[in-house]
């Protein structure tokens, strides 16, 4: 079973706490609660979406969350077809 996503209140935390003050992945996991390796990810899937800090006034939850998780889900082309009866 996957992960549960960070609510975008907490990755926007992480960005924050990473580049306005420069704190490493462990200070910055124990401040937002989560585990060392999720802030990772976090800040290496803000890297790959090209994602700054600060970020924009026009980039909202939902535009964030598109951005991080946008490959998340299931490969195209890897499904079973049906077999026939």
């Amino acid at each position: 079973m996957p992960a549960e996503r960070l609510e975008m209140r907490r990755v926007r935390e992480i960005l924050r706490y990473r580049f306005e003050q420069g704190l490493g992945h462990k200070s910055i996991a124990v401040r937002v609660g989560a585990a060392p390796s999720t802030v990772r990810e976090t800040l290496r899937r803000a890297t790959v979406a090209g994602l700054s800090w600060p970020l924009d006034d026009d980039v909202s939850d939902a535009v964030l969350e598109a951005a991080l998780y946008k490959a998340a889900g299931t490969k195209t082309g890897h499904r079973r077809a049906p077999e026939p009866d």
